[in-house]
């Protein structure tokens, strides 16, 4: 196995070793970059995931509400302009019912003037149709309120959330001073339902196979698919639920220490991802904040199962240890042919260390020379 010389390693094993070593660092070099290239990309695919259902929520809802706004000013535009007359209360009304057509998501459009009179253009629900209804106030303080603050503004505004104890039903309103030459007319309000908006993320949710929601001071729910009718803790002094109040495990623990953040790469401005196990299954959570709706910014947040991403991942680490079993085989054979090959060179060597042996041999067997034992004669002499 070794050359006659000490310290002499074994052409068999030096073959092998060379083999093996090329082996490694091409097929490992390989695995190392397809493995870091799949998880670059499954990352990737997370990302953008999260970045188009972020936008599209937004999306959704900015359209959802925006027209709100523009129907809305449309409508204080013609008073200001003394298109309509405040104060003629039948043309007001057929302007509001029409306005109200142009919106669908839109519950009430009402016009309330200083002395507090309201005329109201009013959807029924479905399949009722709507209706004109004049009279005071039904929440004489929401009223004031809501006076009060449009005559400190010149722009429309988001105002504060508001429950009707006749509907039992909470509302969103946009409220839009009106003006004509510097004299406060009253104010334009829009209500549009948080059941709506429930119905609206309902739809979404469908959409991006996850569930949708929006919040407002963290932990008060604006709108979620299991509140698309009205929830029986509601009322006047708390028109929002509870984030523990809605049916939904993971949105109840959607601020819990417990989650950890989700790095994802070519995250967008204002998107935060994170992920939580509940229940032996992982979840991602996301949510972006909205300050165009109220004094209080909205978290439009979601969360999905991360069983269809974990399918990516485990494909990926499927794929890594084939990768690692080629790898094994692929020494096994760097081993076997380093063996095969060194065989014949190995025993062309003995061979030849052989015949190198016996002519050494015989000529030490050959008579010595007069001269020679002369010579050592005289050494030893």
């Amino acid at each position: 196995m070794f050359f006659s010389r000490k310290g002499w390693i074994s052409i068999s094993l030096t073959i092998v070793v060379i083999f093996v070593a090329l082996v490694v660092v091409l097929l490992g070099a390989v695995m190392a970059v397809n493995y870091l290239s799949g998880l670059r990309n499954t990352t990737t695919l997370v990302a953008e995931l999260a970045q188009r259902s972020s936008g599209f929520v937004t999306d959704e809802l900015r359209d959802h509400l925006d027209s709100v706004v523009e129907q809305s000013d449309w409508v204080a535009g013609l008073m200001t302009d003394d298109v309509v007359d405040p104060a003629d209360e039948a043309v007001l009304g057929q302007v509001l019912l029409g306005a109200l057509a142009a919106t669908p998501q839109v519950a009430m459009l009402a016009f309330v003037d200083p002395e507090m009179t309201v005329v109201r253009g009013i959807r029924g629900e479905a399949g009722e149709g709507r209706e004109v209804r004049i009279g005071p106030p039904r929440d004489p303080e929401f009223a004031d309120r809501m006076q009060a603050s449009a005559r400190a503004r010149d722009d429309g505004f988001w105002n504060e959330i508001l429950y009707s104890e006749r509907t039992q039903r909470a509302y969103v309103n946009y409220v839009r001073p009106v003006r004509r030459d510097g004299a406060f007319l009253g104010v334009v309000v829009a209500l549009v339902s948080l059941n709506e908006l429930s119905d609206l993320v309902s739809d979404v949710s469908n959409q991006l196979e996850g569930t949708v929601f929006i919040l407002v001071e963290r932990d008060r729910v604006i709108a979620h698919p299991n509140l698309t009718s009205p929830h029986p803790e509601l009322s006047k002094a708390s028109p929002t639920v509870g984030i523990g109040r809605v049916g939904d495990l993971v949105l109840a623990q959607f601020w819990s220490p417990e989650t950890e953040p989700l790095k994802l790469t070519g995250e967008v401005e204002n998107l935060e991802t994170r992920q939580i196990e509940i229940g032996g299954e992982r979840y991602i959570l996301a949510h972006v904040t909205l300050d165009d709706y109220g004094d209080s910014p909205w978290i439009v947040g979601y969360h999905l199962n991360a069983e269809n991403l974990e399918s990516a991942f485990h494909s990926l680490h499927e794929s890594a240890l084939v990768g690692l079993v080629i790898l094994a085989l692929g020494i096994a054979l760097a081993v076997f042919l380093g063996r095969k090959i060194a065989r014949p060179i190995q025993a062309a060597s003995s061979g030849a260390a052989q015949v190198a042996e016996l002519e050494i041999s015989e000529l030490n067997e050959l008579p010595r020379s007069p001269f020679i034992e002369l010579d050592a004669q005289a050494r030893s002499f």
